[in-house]
């Protein structure tokens, strides 16, 4: 028999006072669950990781347009001045 609960968010198998421990598949179910989901968050935080150097490599580009917008408005401003 396996162990009749569950925990909440990855449904791991838990045991009961009365349950009787199936280690090979129980314990290797778990295993199983818990490589998968650690998995999936390696995989989901190298795609944040990626679209945050994207991110930062649109906010250097733009940076770079407007430091040449505001040395072409400093230069206008001194010829106006001049």
């Amino acid at each position: 028999m396996a162990g009749s609960l569950k925990t909440a968010f990855y449904n791991l198998v838990k045991y009961a006072a009365n349950d009787i421990t199936s280690w090979l598949t129980d314990f290797n179910g778990n295993m199983d669950k818990i490589d998968t989901a650690l998995n999936q968050n390696k995989t989901a935080a190298q795609t944040a990781q990626d679209a945050l150097n994207n991110l930062k490599s649109a906010y250097e580009s733009l940076l770079g347009i407007v430091n040449g917008h505001t040395t072409s408005i400093d230069n206008v401003e001194k010829a106006v001045q001049g």
